[in-house]
């Protein structure tokens, strides 16, 4: 059987006769089997993921459809590290392609509603809650958000056809939306479902135009949101090596097309004002606060990265007269410290550390050589000015310059969740 859902050749006539005959008419009847001449060919492949098996249609970009579906990609993993993960009511996975964040999402929502434009998908969505063994999940068709208007939700989840592409040839890749106006409405879309205290998670690409910062316009979306967002991102690319990197494996046996689609893409940019197409991540908080910060991400985001996007979202909630000084920090294990030293001058020169969560948004945080005095004698017991106090003490290093230093330090590092700051009762 796995050659019938692999990448190998079909099952011969013989092979398949050797199959009980009520199995092959209900793989048929399913559509995950086709009879072709010569015996059977499976549709679609399987993945191993998360502990689940994620049916989705085969990888070969040469064979792919206008309507195929993605199996896991970098973007999924993303997606899914950096999702908040504590039991919630209501998930909406937007978008849902294969439905694996969906399959993640039911583990910890009593329900899971999953969108999508795309009529397979929702059904390699449907198949593969079954074959997991959830029955919390329930698909609907239509364009984003619109299946749910009105609804509201704890969690969202979206992995959208993010990028800026002129054209309309796959619905896995191409919203047929000008420039990365799915982008931003995903976001608008986003804020406007969640519940008080929900979280949405939200893969994007958008817009470099000349002369701006990779910030500026995403920043724009957010300025008539009642939620916090966090803004993560991660690197950009010009519009000719976007436009190559999206269409050389599609393309690859047709030189011309392939230089002409360039091309096309490159001219539909300059068009739009784009110089270069920036990527990364967006998360929302409802909280009703409205503060926004951006990040570039130092590493991939992996294992339980939303731990970390909670703390920092509980950070930024706090209010701004409270005294560092007073609060007990809390190392965040398992980390890695990841110290750098520089030879100037005949001699080495300790740089800032980098302090990396082994769970982690892919937020790192900069830990300055006087800081890290401090840092080196957190026990998660005494207040931040007492392990100054001992750190002067034992090191006979300034006063003043080591508490201001260490405070700046782990401000930041406390609102980029990678510390955990608790204050006294």
């Amino acid at each position: 059987m796995s050659s019938l859902f692999g990448t190998t050749e079909p099952l011969s006539i013989d092979q398949a006769d050797a199959l009980p005959r009520g199995l092959v008419d209900t793989l048929v009847d399913s559509g995950l089997v086709e009879r072709i001449d010569g015996g059977l060919r499976g549709t679609v492949q399987f993945s191993s993921w998360e502990g689940f098996v994620v049916a989705h249609d085969p990888s070969n970009p040469l064979e792919l459809r206008s309507d195929s579906v993605s199996g896991i990609n970098p973007t999924t993993r993303t997606l899914a590290a950096l999702t908040v993960r504590r039991p919630v009511q209501r998930a909406l996975d937007v978008g849902t392609g294969c439905g694996a964040q969906a399959l993640l999402a039911a583990l910890h929502a009593e329900e899971v509603v999953a969108t999508d434009v795309n009529p397979r998908a929702l059904w390699l969505t449907e198949i593969n809650a079954a074959i997991n063994g959830l029955t919390n999940i329930t698909c609907v068709e239509g364009s984003m958000f619109e299946p749910v208007a009105g609804e509201k939700f704890d969690l969202v989840v979206g992995n959208l056809p993010f990028v800026v592409s002129p054209d309309i040839d796959y619905t896995f890749r191409d919203s047929g939306l000008p420039g990365d106006d799915v982008s931003r409405l995903a976001v608008e879309g986003a804020a406007s479902v969640l519940n008080p205290g929900g979280y949405a998670h939200l893969m994007c690409n958008w817009m470099l135009e000349p002369d701006a910062h990779w910030s500026d316009r995403p920043l724009t979306w957010f300025t008539s949101l009642d939620c916090s967002s966090w803004l993560l991102y991660h690197s950009n690319e010009s519009s000719r090596d976007y436009a190559e990197k999206w269409n050389h494996a599609l393309l690859r046996n047709r030189p011309d097309e392939y230089l002409d689609t360039v091309e096309r893409w490159v001219a539909y940019h300059n068009d739009i004002g784009a110089v270069a197409v920036a990527n990364g991540a967006i998360v929302l908080y409802s909280d009703g606060l409205g503060s926004h910060r951006v990040d570039r991400m130092a590493v991939p985001p992996q294992g339980n990265g939303g731990s970390q996007v909670e703390r920092a979202f509980s950070a930024a909630a706090r209010t701004d007269d409270r005294d560092l000084n007073e609060a007990v920090i809390t190392l965040v294990s398992p980390h890695s410290l990841q110290q750098l030293l520089r030879h100037e001058d005949r001699r080495y020169v300790a740089a800032d550390a980098q302090l990396v969560l082994d769970d982690t948004a892919g937020v790192a945080g900069d830990v300055a050589p006087m800081a890290a005095h401090a840092l080196l004698r957190l026990d998660g017991q005494i207040a931040l000015g007492d392990v100054v106090e001992q750190a002067v003490e034992e090191t006979g290093l300034d006063r003043d310059e080591l508490l201001d230093t260490t405070i700046s330090v782990f401000a930041e590092l406390g609102r980029r969740g990678i510390i955990d700051v608790r204050w006294p009762d």
